[in-house]
């Protein structure tokens, strides 16, 4: 296990490399609490099929394709994602995808956003005028990191996204997002915040009403267990297999 995560930080490193990440710096923050386990947290970030119907401020740029080899992606995809890739290899920018561990417990991707959108605003324009980096083409796509259990990124052009998920109780979490720029930026000149984070705001807000009615609905005398659609829900599946052969091999007897 030790290789395999020693082989994701070498990953990690090359693909993160465009961006220099040493010279960004914090442009916002927020903590939100939510009344919800933390795996629902997950499970909810795991799947796309709710945004069409959660998330029309994100869905003005994320194409809904959990990755290059979504079983789902139509032709169409595949011929933007082949062209947007031919201009990332020219500027050496690394975009295939990358999983490490059981049931892709690391993982990363660079997916392309909808055709014409630069990065995750309300309209797919540049949130910042500095680029990060050695960065020239704005539209990068999504470069996505994730990192069970608790922590999922989006890399792009001009600025990043992380995001961390914690446990606070069996029924309360911390959600927190921090969103990057470049280090010589000027709030007000370079970047406003309010654009800045208005999508991912949006979005975290719903996120948490969806987490919570969940929760509610598992309290629920009637609740029963079960996958909603094994289509549409394999990124969930791949968290709960490592959830569970996690549990399994640490309650082995030593």
């Amino acid at each position: 296990p030790n290789d395999q995560f020693d082989e994701f930080l070498a990953s990690l490193d090359e693909y993160m490399e465009p961006y220099d990440v040493e010279n960004t710096k914090l442009a916002a923050e927020s903590t939100m609490y939510e009344r919800a386990n933390w795996k629902l947290v997950l499970e909810n970030n795991r799947e796309c099929y709710h945004c069409a119907g959660s998330h029309p401020e994100l869905l003005n740029t994320l194409l809904e394709w959990d990755d290059t080899n979504d079983p789902r992606a139509p032709q169409d995809f595949l011929d933007h994602y082949t062209a947007q890739a031919a201009k990332w290899d020219a500027e050496g920018i690394p975009h295939q995808h990358k999983s490490f561990g059981s049931s892709q417990r690391n993982r990363m991707v660079r997916m392309p956003l909808k055709k014409n959108t630069k990065v995750m605003t309300m309209d797919g324009s540049a949130a910042c005028q500095k680029m990060l980096g050695r960065v020239k083409n704005p539209e990068l796509g999504s470069m996505r990191i994730l990192h069970l259990p608790n922590s999922w990124n989006h890399m792009q052009s001009d600025h990043f996204i992380v995001f961390r998920v914690l446990p606070v109780s069996a029924q309360e979490s911390i959600v927190t997002t921090k969103w990057f720029v470049h280090k010589d930026a000027v709030e007000g000149v370079d970047y406003e915040p309010e654009k800045l984070r208005h999508v991912w705001d949006a979005t975290n807000e719903q996120d948490k009403v969806l987490g919570e009615r969940n929760q509610l609905g598992i309290n629920s005398m009637g609740y029963r267990p079960g996958p909603y659609s094994e289509t549409y829900e394999f990124g969930i599946i791949n968290f709960l297999e490592w959830y569970a052969n996690t549990i399994k091999k640490n309650l082995q007897a030593p």
